[in-house]
């Protein structure tokens, strides 16, 4: 039953939030009842997302339960004096009791102190809170001596059956296609469903094509984004709509994109936006919400692109520097900015795996499919996926990627990124001869150079390794290899003693590959790409043993072979040589290590009747 609802004065906006035009929200208030078990409930969003008006909805639902006492009050308005007054009106209800919080905010009103005093006061008290902010509820100290729940805006926001019944509630006249698509602009935002709804009440007009729902949500979203603006004490500049472009908004997110706030430090103006509504508040990051973000993105980009860019590329750099690849990788491919993809998935390509290798898989489709091939894409692409590796297109996109490097000199004089590029794609290509002159020029560089980073270092050691592996210098791509594993990540340090392992049995060193096989074999790493040596050696290791039905099962599950098993046909065979009238079967050394690209060289016939086996056989 509610206790005196209207004794503690609400805000006016808030109290005419509820109409007969609004939906009840069932499955909110479900997810709130829930919740009512802990001590205190925490609703957190910014602006919009519909807190005032589910608590009033949660307090008239329990309006008929006559063993709960329910008070509503504005943490805005109320002083710590009224404490007693809540606490006596309690006492004179139902034995349990439910307290509703709205617009709390630790600056203002009650704090976290003063509610702590009233639960420890009242046994049989629970606490609701709408805030805007991360609050003291939230801190550990505070877990121990009460159950404190959050419900995080997501699960505020409507469904589309809601939506629906917002629509109908306002005579609109809608089809499926009309809702589909506002309740997908809309994101189910309870402040642009209910814009959208009055607006189309209000003028009269239906829902019935998607070009409709699409106006109705754009002028929902500039309707909702002008007012919170209007609201805000501070001019809302161009510097900071660029908060736009990244998804979550930190002090340090701001300074890397170079947004001036004009007046104060970045940390106070993320703090004032935070206050006006603008964020979506968490413990450790701020998200601006999707109505305006959507907004300030879109005039920011229409008024200064190149601006846009250029924040763009500092917050990719910032992300994967404090070590969050993925989130920089998924923005990279939602601004179709492809080279950056290719670049973060180089070099951050283990960290990504590792956090979510479904959507590794899915970057690297992206990059396949829609990125133009430059050299670092074609690289990224041929190290990491097997369809490009196995593709009859592949040797064509090396020679169009190699037409855009620098020659070796050149690049190593001034970019040996480009020069790496160069030898890896070189070998893909099968220009043997090529690769090993730019692979010297790459050794003598990194030789002199004394202030490379590890991670440039130890790629250029992996491609000079992997270029004398190619050519059938086995000893020295082992001594190579070893320094590229030195000072290798854990991904990369799997990849050397992957090409180690299969030199060591090469040179019929069956219990040296065993001894660099064994090390790994419960390491997350080696289901990845860049375990694919270590699977291939340790495959070839059962095949040694006599477990030749083992060995065909491991390296069915190896990209390298079982693309062709696939798609139905056989690897095409090398094309004979003058001194021998058939053709040799592919070795496991010819499918080993996308990065010796045994496939790319194998469809092109006039490469593979030079090529020579590791072994020094002829075909």
């Amino acid at each position: 039953m509610l206790i005196d609802v209207d004794t503690i004065p609400t805000g006016v906006r808030a109290t005419r939030r509820i109409s007969r035009f609004w939906a009840p929200r069932p499955a909110s208030l479900d997810l709130l009842r829930d919740a009512l078990s802990s001590d205190v409930v925490l609703l957190r969003g910014p602006a919009g997302v519909g807190k005032t008006s589910l608590l009033r909805q949660f307090a008239a639902s329990l309006d008929d339960d006559t063993q709960r006492g329910v008070q509503f009050i504005d943490g805005g308005v109320t002083t710590p004096e009224r404490l007693p007054e809540i606490l006596a009106a309690f006492a004179e209800g139902p034995s349990m009791h439910v307290l509703l919080i709205d617009n709390h905010s630790e600056g203002a009103g009650l704090t976290t102190e003063h509610l702590l005093h009233l639960l420890r006061s009242d046994a049989n008290l629970r606490i609701v809170v709408a805030t805007r902010q991360a609050t003291g509820l939230e801190s550990p100290l505070v877990a121990i001596e009460f159950d404190v729940q959050v419900i995080p805006t997501e699960h505020l926001l409507m469904t589309r059956d809601e939506l629906a019944e917002v629509l109908e509630l306002n005579g609109v006249a809608t089809t499926e296609v009309g809702i589909d698509a506002l309740a997908e602009r809309t994101h189910g935002w309870p402040a642009l469903v209910q814009l959208a709804a009055a607006r189309l009440r209000l003028e009269g007009l239906p829902l019935r094509t998607r070009d409709e729902a699409l106006a109705a949500a754009g002028y929902a979203n500039a309707a909702f984004t002008t007012d919170l603006e209007q609201r805000l004490d501070m001019p809302v500049s161009d510097d900071v709509r660029l908060l736009a472009i990244a998804p979550h908004v930190t002090v340090a997110i701001a300074d890397a994109m170079g947004v001036d706030p004009r007046e104060g430090s970045t940390g106070e103006l993320v703090a004032h936006l935070q206050d006006a509504g603008f964020m979506w508040p968490s413990s450790t990051r701020l998200t601006l919400a999707e109505p305006i973000r959507e907004q300030w993105l879109r005039e920011i980009t229409q008024r200064r692109p190149e601006d846009v860019s250029s924040a763009r590329l500092h917050l990719l750099a910032h992300l994967v520097a404090g070590g969050e690849p993925l989130l920089a990788a998924q923005l990279a491919a939602d601004a179709e900015q492809w080279p950056t993809l290719a670049g973060v998935l180089r070099s951050s390509g283990p960290e990504i795996w590792a956090r979510d290798p479904e959507g590794f898989r899915r970057l690297i489709c992206l990059l396949r499919t829609r990125a133009p091939m430059t050299p670092a894409v074609v690289d990224a692409l041929l190290a990491l996926d097997p369809d490009t590796a196995a593709s009859l297109e592949t040797p064509g996109l090396v020679v169009t990627a190699l037409g855009q490097l620098p020659d070796a000199k050149s690049a190593a004089s001034n970019d040996l990124d480009a020069l790496i590029l160069r030898v890896s794609l070189l070998r893909a290509v099968g220009r043997f001869a090529l690769a090993t002159e730019a692979a010297a020029v790459l050794n003598d560089a990194v030789r002199r150079s004394g202030d490379l980073s590890a991670e440039l270092t130890c790629e250029a050691w992996y491609q000079v390794g992997m270029t004398s592996f190619a050519m059938g210098r086995l000893r020295e791509a082992r001594v190579t290899l070893g320094q590229s594993q030195r000072i290798a990540p854990p991904a990369l340090r799997m990849r050397a003693r992957g090409v180690i392992a299969v030199i060591d049995l090469l040179e019929g060193d069956v219990r040296g590959a065993q001894q660099v096989v064994a090390p790994d074999r419960d390491d997350n790493w080696r289901s990845s790409p860049w375990g694919e040596g270590l699977r291939l050696a340790e495959a070839w290791l059962r095949l040694e043993e006599g477990d030749a039905a083992g060995a065909r099962t491991m390296l069915d599950r190896l990209p390298a072979t079982a693309g062709r098993a696939n798609c139905g046909r056989s690897p095409p065979p090398c094309t004979p040589c003058r001194s021998c009238c058939r053709a040799r079967p592919p070795t496991p050394s010819d499918s080993f290590e996308r990065g010796c690209r045994g496939h790319a060289a194998r469809r092109r016939p006039t490469i593979s009747r030079r090529r020579s086996s590791p072994r020094g056989r002829r075909c």
